[in-house]
């Protein structure tokens, strides 16, 4: 199978309870019996597909607490991988969020 290039971007930050208020940062709180399934599974979605349409670029989306773990393992299959963190974007408004109390 040939490498794709995969643009992973990060968006939204979820916990066993919701939604966070929090600004975390990637690769937090990533739980290996729950999150590597995952990551194993869109894996093989994502390359099942890009090999069946013959796609080379690729363009997903994840959770925060993927980003690192993901796009190595994505790296180590040979695909070229760029990550971009949506909340680092100028045009980014997490206006919506609510705010955390103190």
């Amino acid at each position: 199978m040939a490498g794709f290039q995969l643009t992973l971007y990060g968006r939204i930050w979820v916990t066993p309870k919701g939604l966070s208020a929090e600004r975390n940062s990637p690769s937090r709180e990533w739980v290996k019996e729950v999150d590597e399934p995952r990551e194993i599974y869109w894996q093989m979605v994502i390359e099942g597909i890009s090999t069946a349409c013959k796609i080379q670029n690729v363009l997903a989306t994840c959770g925060l607490a993927h980003l690192g773990s993901f796009s190595k393992r994505l790296a180590s299959s040979g695909h070229q991988v760029s990550v971009k963190n949506v909340r680092d974007e100028s045009w980014n408004d997490e206006s919506w969020r609510p705010t955390r109390k103190a």
